[in-house]
């Protein structure tokens, strides 16, 4: 059967509409005599026998639409673009005149065929905005809109659920089925609705009437909710229906050990955390494909974005604004249209066979861009932010690693504020920097010449060519890190860093200016081949308050 959402394979943007309203519908259907004793009752001493389709009847839907469908064809045989149902009929055209030429050639027909149109509920002149089974057409803008009506109704009801603080079932199926209704244009309404959802199926049984007289209770989750129908609804109370080519595509997969995502050729992946990979495949599916769009479109705005992904369960749940059966997926796919919604990015979810999938696949297995990714005791670097000042941005890190809100990663990462810390600028950042080893010298330099200051965590390799360096452009002396508690330096997996099982193994961390030259007196007075004795230890043995 056509309905609103058949609109989308029909309408073009600009289109003029009108449409027609049938008066009694059913009852231009006559009945065959032999039949009408089937459709027969009793009432006060005589039997009545209906000679029409009667209204009421459950197969009266579907008996009209099959004879309905003879009209159609004779219709758009005509070439003419509509969509019926039932007794409602909604024309499309290029322009108005066209428009207003078919739909007074289909009223004529109808009253032919003895068909009764009502008039006063049709609108026989073209339009670009007009109501259909309840919703607003806009086809200049090609969106769906809430009705004022419908929306204040439905804010109203919220409210009074959530005045009431406990409330019969029923009246929350009631609620439900208001809002089924509206999320044609607003699918972020029905991820507000999942929870009601699921406590109104844990209080019912569909097969008895009677579970919906129980009382739900109305607790702060689902007050909350409610509370975004009242307040927030009619921001997201209109959505775009007509279909359109993807400005961009990217595709996405998880293993057990990580996720890979694909971009216009570019790839990037990260390992799960040892919490992170106890989860259900399907979950980190969904988790890949949020870290994939993260990764690549933190700077996308009003685009169309086709994400393919191999699994059929993360696409339904993103395809059907969430579910009932997986708490945890629904608020993952929930999480991902908020990120969309911001951004104005409309997100096309398609299935992509697990064969054709093979780079993102192979970007979820392979790690060996991060052999180097290892991560400081995060109470240690507390205290060492906290000796010489907290940094603003962490320049060299990873989602897993990362030990300040803001961090530049090397490759594509869902949660980093920019991308290769060498291609950016420093200048006047105060940041801090844990690189590999053998970037050392090369961070030093770059934060000289952008006149940066930075916290730089380095081993105390005296030969090598940095060494001269860091005593150059150090404020001060720089402490020693240790850890008693825990490993100092640890890598995704949680493996402790080889060099961690050298006794002669020291780690420092200095902080560092552009004021070349001038060398602290207090590190003149202490040669660095006493190191470390005289120098200040921070380790992870006291808590931090």
């Amino acid at each position: 059967m056509e309905n609103l959402a058949t609109i989308r394979d029909v309408v073009y943007r600009g289109d003029y509409c009108a449409k027609i309203d049938m008066c009694d519908a059913y009852f231009a259907i006559n009945i065959a005599e032999d039949n009408r004793n089937y459709l027969a009752f009793y009432w006060n001493g005589s039997t009545y026998r209906f000679t029409c389709l009667p209204f009421g009847l459950a197969t009266a839907p579907y008996v009209y639409t099959k004879l309905m469908r003879v009209v159609v064809t004779h219709l758009r045989a005509r070439g003419m673009r509509l969509i019926n149902y039932l007794d409602d009929w909604i024309f499309f055209s290029e322009n108005a005149s066209a428009c207003e030429r078919e739909v007074t050639y289909a009223a004529h027909f109808f009253e032919s065929l003895g068909m009764r149109i009502n008039y006063s509920k049709s609108v026989m002149s073209p339009t670009q905005r007009i109501e259909f089974l309840g919703m607003e057409i806009d086809t200049v803008c090609g969106d769906f809109i809430v009705p004022g009506n419908k929306l204040l109704r439905v804010q109203q009801e919220a409210s009074a659920l959530i005045r009431s603080r406990k409330a019969p079932a029923r009246d929350l199926a009631a609620f439900l089925g208001r809002v089924n209704f509206v999320s044609i244009a607003s699918p972020l309404s029905v991820f507000r609705a999942r929870r009601l959802q699921r406590e109104v199926a844990k209080m019912t049984s569909p097969s008895d009437n009677s579970t919906f007289d129980r009382a739900v209770c109305i607790n702060e989750d689902l007050a909350t909710d409610l509370a975004w129908f009242r307040d927030c609804l009619q921001d997201h109370a209109r959505y775009p229906f007509i279909r359109c080519s993807p400005d961009i595509s990217i595709s996405t997969d998880a293993s057990k050990q990580g996720w890979g995502a694909v971009c216009c050729g570019k790839g990037t992946g990260g390992r799960w955390s040892r919490e992170e990979s106890l989860r259900h495949i399907n979950i980190l599916e969904l988790q890949a494909a949020f870290f994939g769009l993260k990764s690549f479109g933190s700077g996308w705005r009003d685009i169309n974005v086709l994400l393919e992904l191999d699994n059929t369960t993360a696409i339904a749940y993103l395809k059907r604004c969430g579910g009932t059966t997986n708490e945890t997926l629904s608020e993952l796919a929930k999480d991902i249209w908020d990120w969309c919604t911001e951004r104005r990015i409309r997100l096309l979810p398609t299935h992509r066979p697990g064969i054709e999938n093979f780079e993102a696949d192979r970007e979820s297995r392979s790690f060996g861009r991060e052999i180097s990714e290892w991560s400081l005791n995060s109470q240690v670097a507390e205290k060492m932010f906290a000796y010489y000042g907290r940094p603003s941005v962490d320049l060299f890190a990873s989602r897993l690693n990362h030990k300040l809100p803001s961090y530049f990663s090397l490759n594509p990462d869902p949660g980093a504020t920019k991308v290769d810390a060498f291609a950016q600028s420093w200048w006047g950042t105060f940041g801090f920097a844990f690189p590999p080893f053998a970037l050392v010298g090369r961070v030093i330099r770059k934060a000289i010449r952008d006149r940066s200051s930075i916290i730089i965590v380095a081993p105390l390799w005296r030969s090598q060519y940095w060494f001269p360096l860091l005593l150059r452009h150090a404020e001060s002396l720089p402490v020693r890190l240790e850890s008693k508690k825990s490993p100092l330096l640890v890598d995704p997996s949680g493996g402790v860093h080889p060099l961690m099982k050298q006794k002669n193994f020291i780690l420092l961390a200095w902080k560092i200016s552009p004021r070349s030259g001038q060398r602290a007196d207090a590190i003149s007075r202490l040669p660095p081949l006493c190191w470390p004795v005289g120098l200040k230890t921070l380790d992870d043995s006291t808590l931090l308050h």
